[in-house]
């Protein structure tokens, strides 16, 4: 004999349905746990092209580089500006700017580098759990169907 609890929790008729209950109840936890460690992040993070995410993170990192950089060097310039501007030559000086611009330019191309690869796999790696999650989510979406399709045929 089958008992209809509503369409949501479906029927419950014997060991079978039962078991499919379980195995719904064991993709709803994997949801929610998914949601729970981040998933809303990852969404977001997909929700943009991989280029467009990659180029507005490289934009923003090498942004705050720069503010960094130049805080370090104006910081090291206004402590030792007594010895830059009496004791060197302007060769000296000029010599030292090259060598503050060439760091920079190494900094910045790292920087670039290592930020490209970071945010490449980043997306790669939510894309495929958002991709896993969308998947998970079409297996409960059928398992309601055949429920209820297992519900009208009672």
């Amino acid at each position: 004999k089958c008992v209809i609890r509503s369409r949501r929790f479906g029927a419950v008729c014997g060991a079978v349905t039962l078991m499919l209950n379980e195995e719904r109840v064991k993709h709803m936890i994997k949801l929610a746990d998914y949601e729970t460690k981040g998933g809303k992040e990852e969404q977001k993070i997909t929700s943009f092209y991989k280029k467009d995410y990659i180029s507005m993170n490289i934009m923003w990192t090498l942004l705050w580089m720069t503010v960094a950089y130049g805080l370090v060097v104006g910081t090291v310039w206004l402590a030792l500006r007594d010895l830059v501007t009496v004791e060197l030559t302007q060769i000296q000086v000029l010599s030292l700017w090259i060598l503050i611009a060439s760091i920079y330019i190494v900094l910045f191309v790292t920087y670039m580098v290592a930020a490209k690869r970071y945010y490449k796999r980043r997306h790669a790696r939510a894309y495929h759990r958002v991709k896993k999650f969308k998947e998970n989510l079409m297996i409960l979406e059928k398992m309601y169907e055949k429920e209820d399709q297992d519900a009208e045929t009672v």
